[in-house]
Parts: structure tokens; C-alpha cells; sequence
């Protein structure tokens, strides 16, 4: 008895230091992390494993309008390619990486070497910007000492300079703003960490429990209809009031960061390839989007200010020598509309026709 008396005595001694623990580093655990978590531009990878997601006809154009699952296995450098040497090295964001292709058999470097036998790396990552391709690159490019650098964007650097995204939900009313240290760290924490915090977790519940659910569409239509015009108000007055300033804006930073990789090749003498991404809206007839099912995303006011971000990104790149451009929203323009799953992502079809874009440039 007096052996099991200890036991207790013992464990409630252990229990009331735990707890006491707790309580004297509460303050330390509440403390705010680093701001610059990841770099000082915001650098990250993705995740060190299997990266698996499915995507539903719901969100997304997809063909038949069946659901696609997607899989990339990530190295532990956090990209779908190991970094070693390579003729070629392909550096943007979702759309260089294969977003809406099922493998890395079936997105642009996908096809180039299995296609066209291309000898050519993927380091992109689905968020990047100009500001990460860059620092990736400089990174990395000694180890790879491609001949060729193919850069794949345009749309994050456009986008990121409005207020608004394609659902009419504030981003900020400022230019750049996802730029913002703290903003991005907490975009990138909730989309690339592992394990996500518990109250993260807890607070999207809800969201996860009920999306896609005919209670919540009744909800929104009953009660939430009139915020919705709001909201779709505001957005289309602060995008004509402001949006070509902001557009002037993102343009004019991603200018700055790609003379940065410009003289960094040419110092190497390795060629520059600038493709810039094609977008869904560019070059079409608003008739197309009403002659089928509803396509996911049309926002007119956004969608117009990135098609004229597009054409004055184009003209300015156009200015800078040492790189070759290749504005693959033109051609684009002119294929079918089922090239493209949302905005800038596109189908394995859409992919094969991107990647035989710049097969002729390499």
C-alpha cells in the first residue's frame, strides 16, 4: 500500500511540474517566429515525399469532366527532379511544374524528353515568383551548369499586383501585397508544411466538413447573395479605379528580377529562354466562356487587366537583350479552351502543345 501510495505521490509531483512548465513558457511558445522564416524572399520547396492530389470537375475544367489524380514524387531538395548536371534547366511556378498533368511524364519536361528526347531538369514549385525562380537558379546552377535556362511564368507576378483574386475575395488593397514577408509565410506555412498547427486544423474544419454541400449553396443563395454583389462591386470598382497602376507596378518589379537572371546567365554564357505563360482569357471572345458550361473563373475585370498585363509584359521584355521570348499566350489564344483546367493550368493536351512551343526555341 504504502509502494502504491509513492506511485501516486510521484506522479502527481511529475504532473504539477509539467504542468508548471507549461504555464512558465507559455509566453516564449506565443512569441512571434522570425519573420523571415524562410529567406529573406520568402524561399520554399516542396515537401520531401509523394505529392498526391485529386482534382474535381467541381473546381476545375477537366476533360469529360471526370475527376484527374495527380502524383510527383519530391526529391529531397524538395523538386520533382534530382539537381544534378543537365543541359537544360526549367525553372516557374504551378503551370512549369504540371499542375493538372497526372505525372511528370505529362507535363512540359515530361513531354520535351520523352517526346523530343530533350536532356532537361524541372526545379519549379506551385507559388513561385519571379523573385524564388531567380534565387533557385542561383542556387543551384553551378551544380547543374545547364547550357539553357527556360523560364515558365508571368501570371503569379501579374496577379499578385491586384487586390482582388478570380473569386472576388480580398487580397489587399496594395500593390504587391502577397510580396509582404509575414502574408506570404503564413500562405506558404498553411500550403507546404506537413503537419499543419492543431488550431489551423480545427479552424478549417468546418470549411473541409461542409464544401460542396447543398445546405451551404442554399445558405449562400438565401443569405449570402447580396454580400456576393458586394463584394463583386467592390472589386470591379477598385480594379478600374487602380488595377493598371498595380499591373505597371508587378511589371515593373518582374522586369528588375529578370535582368537579375539575364546578366547571371550571360556572365556563364548560358542562353535564357522567357516563356511567358499562357492565360485563358487572352486573345477570346467572352462569347466562347457563354457557348459551353460555365467555365470555374471569370472575374472580366481581373481578367481583362491580365491580358493587358500580358501584352505590356511582353513589350517590356521585348526591351532587354541577352534572352529570347517566347509569349506563348499569342498561340494559345487561337487553341481550344479545353487546353486550360482553370485560368493558367492547363490538361496534358494543353501541356503537349506548350512544351512543342518551346521544343522550337531549345
Amino acid at each position: 500500500m504504502e509502494y502504491l501510495i509513492k506511485i501516486i505521490y510521484i506522479g502527481l509531483g511529475a504532473s504539477f511540474l509539467l504542468f508548471l512548465d507549461i504555464a512558465l513558457t507559455r509566453r516564449k511558445r506565443n512569441k512571434k517566429k522570425p519573420i523571415y522564416q524562410y529567406s529573406r524572399y520568402n524561399m520554399f520547396v516542396n515537401p520531401s515525399r509523394r505529392l498526391t492530389y485529386n482534382m474535381s470537375p467541381a473546381h476545375y475544367n477537366l476533360p469529360l469532366q471526370k475527376p484527374v489524380s495527380c502524383t510527383f514524387d519530391i526529391t529531397a531538395e524538395g523538386f520533382q527532379d534530382k539537381i544534378m548536371p543537365c543541359e537544360n534547366l526549367l525553372v516557374g511556378a504551378s503551370t512549369a511544374f504540371g499542375t493538372g498533368a497526372t505525372s511528370p511524364q505529362t507535363n512540359i519536361t515530361g513531354v520535351l524528353r520523352n517526346k523530343y528526347e530533350i536532356d532537361i531538369i524541372n526545379l519549379s514549385v506551385p507559388g513561385f515568383n519571379i523573385e524564388q525562380e531567380v534565387i533557385t537558379i542561383i542556387k543551384h546552377i553551378d551544380t547543374i551548369s545547364p547550357k539553357q535556362i527556360v523560364l515558365v511564368n508571368g501570371a503569379n507576378n501579374l496577379s499578385l499586383g491586384l487586390p482582388f483574386n478570380y473569386h472576388y475575395v480580398e487580397i489587399k488593397d496594395d500593390p504587391i501585397a502577397m510580396y509582404d514577408e509575414m502574408d506570404y509565410e503564413t500562405f506558404v506555412n498553411q500550403r507546404y508544411r506537413n503537419f499543419l498547427p492543431i488550431k489551423f486544423l480545427l479552424k478549417n474544419l468546418p470549411k473541409e466538413l461542409l464544401t460542396q454541400t447543398k445546405t451551404v449553396y442554399l445558405l449562400k443563395k438565401i443569405f449570402f447573395s447580396k454580400l456576393t454583389q458586394n463584394a463583386k462591386a467592390q472589386s470591379d470598382a477598385t480594379l478600374q479605379k487602380r488595377g493598371q497602376k498595380l499591373i505597371v507596378s508587378s511589371i515593373k518589379n518582374y522586369v528588375h528580377w529578370l535582368k537579375i537572371v539575364r546578366d547571371i546567365a550571360t556572365a556563364r554564357g548560358i542562353k535564357l529562354l522567357v516563356v511567358l505563360q499562357p492565360y485563358f482569357t487572352y486573345g477570346r471572345p467572352r462569347s466562347q466562356f457563354n457557348e459551353r458550361p460555365p467555365f470555374p473563373y471569370i472575374n472580366e475585370p481581373f481578367d481583362d487587366l491580365m491580358d493587358q498585363g500580358f501584352k505590356q509584359l511582353e513589350a517590356e521584355c521585348l526591351k532587354i537583350d541577352g534572352l529570347r521570348l517566347v509569349p506563348a499566350f499569342k498561340p494559345f489564344a487561337k487553341m481550344p479552351l479545353d487546353f486550360f483546367i482553370d485560368p493558367v493550368h492547363l490538361t496534358e493536351l494543353g501541356y503537349d502543345a506548350l512544351a512543342g512551343l518551346i521544343k522550337d526555341e531549345l
